[in-house]
Order: structure tokens, then sequence, then C-alpha cells
């Protein structure tokens, strides 16, 4: 596909650091799905990395991902920006990131949805919960910060990660209950998932608002974008 650079407006994404994996451009299934939205429309763009936290003055909430559009339009949270990045795809003459069809259209934000609020849990208590991977989150999170951040800030951080997975109901039962909660959510969407077309799970890499977007890391994008970071 030809990018469309000419006739778009310069767009940064505000994100997190990035990764050492190939093909997963943030830890963040959030950012990273506004990555493969960016990339499945085809549309340029830079990203600029920071703790949440720095930008605070973009988005009160102090979360990611933020997209920065033209010289003054700030969109904060990524189902407002997939459904911006979809107005800029379309008015650039690119492809949009739903299906014409109504009730199709519902279906995959309703799966956008889904993956937001539901898998994403998941997503956290594997990261967070699970020994076998804390190593991992706290190298990729902390790598940088002083000793005594790594010694006493991290697990302080974590404690309130696992709190709000109890609050969230995710990790209430504990983790073998909530494994087999993921595996049951998974193989029911196995089964329901379209065999083709925009959302399919089966034949093609994931579309930026399907579930696999936020419990997937080898997809991606069906047309990578020009990208740089600052």
């Amino acid at each position: 596909m030809k990018l469309m650079e000419p006739l778009q407006p310069k767009i940064v994404l505000c994100e997190l650091g990035e990764t050492d994996l190939p093909g997963l451009q943030s830890h963040s299934p959030f950012c990273l799905k506004v990555h493969r939205a960016l990339g499945f429309a085809g549309l340029a763009y830079t990203s600029r990395h920071a703790a949440p936290r720095a930008f605070r003055n973009l988005n009160p909430a102090a979360q990611v991902p933020v997209l920065l559009i033209g010289e003054d339009e700030v969109v904060a949270d990524s189902t407002r920006i997939l459904a911006r990045i979809d107005r800029l795809s379309r008015a650039a003459g690119g492809p949009s990131l739903l299906p014409a069809d109504p009730r199709a259209r519902a279906e995959a934000w309703l799966w956008e949805d889904y993956a937001d609020r539901a898998l994403s849990g998941y997503v956290v208590a594997a990261r967070w919960a699970d020994e076998r991977n804390w190593a991992l989150v706290k190298k990729a999170f902390f790598a940088g910060a002083p000793w005594f951040v790594k010694l006493l800030i991290a697990p302080r951080i974590r404690s309130h990660v696992l709190a709000g997975l109890v609050a969230r109901d995710v990790l209430r039962s504990g983790e073998e209950a909530l494994w087999e909660d993921l595996r049951r959510s998974l193989d029911q969407l196995e089964s329901r998932a379209p065999y083709a077309g925009f959302g399919s799970l089966r034949r093609r890499p994931a579309s930026p608002t399907s579930p696999c977007s936020a419990c997937s890391r080898a997809s991606a994008p069906r047309s990578p974008p020009r990208r740089t970071t600052s």
C-alpha cells in the first residue's frame, strides 16, 4: 500500500518506551493497538517515548497512548484514537478500520471493547501476578531506575497492580481460576472469530480492533507504517 504522507497531517504517538521484542512495538496493549491501527491505515507517524506522567499536560489522567495530530489536536484514550485514525485514513483515501455494514461495524467495536475491558485484565495478570513473568516485567519497566526503586518501589507498585486486579474481579478467585477463565475465553473467541475479512483471527494478522491485538504479540500490521522516534 502506498503511504499517504502528502495528504495527512503530522502524527505523533505519545507512548511508553520501546521493547526489545521483535514484532512488539509496546508493552502497553493500548499503545500496541494504536501502532497496529496506524499500520493498518498506512499513516506515517513518529513516536515520543516517556513515562505516562510525562504526558499529564496532554492528558490529565496521565495515561498513554495520546495522539498528537497537526499543530493543536490532542486525542487521548485508545478507542477515541482509533476512531480518529479511521477518519484520517478515509480522508486520505485509505482503508476504513471498520466494515461498511452497520451490523459488522457494531460487532467489531464490541470486540474491541471486550479486549479493552476483559482481555486486558488477563494480560496485566500474566505480567504482574505470574511469578514466571515477574522478573521480565521488572526488567522491562524498571531496568533504568535507581537501585532503591527496583528494591523498594517496584514491589509496592506490583502490590498496587495486584490489588487492582482483585478489585476488577480478575484475580479475586486466585490464579488457577484466572487461567481457566482465560482458556475458556480464548476457546470461545476462536470458535466465534470470522474466517475472513476485517477482524479475522485465523487467516491474516489481527485487525487493530480485534481481541488478538490485546492478547497476542505475534501479529503485525497489514501495511508497516513509516515510523521514527524522538
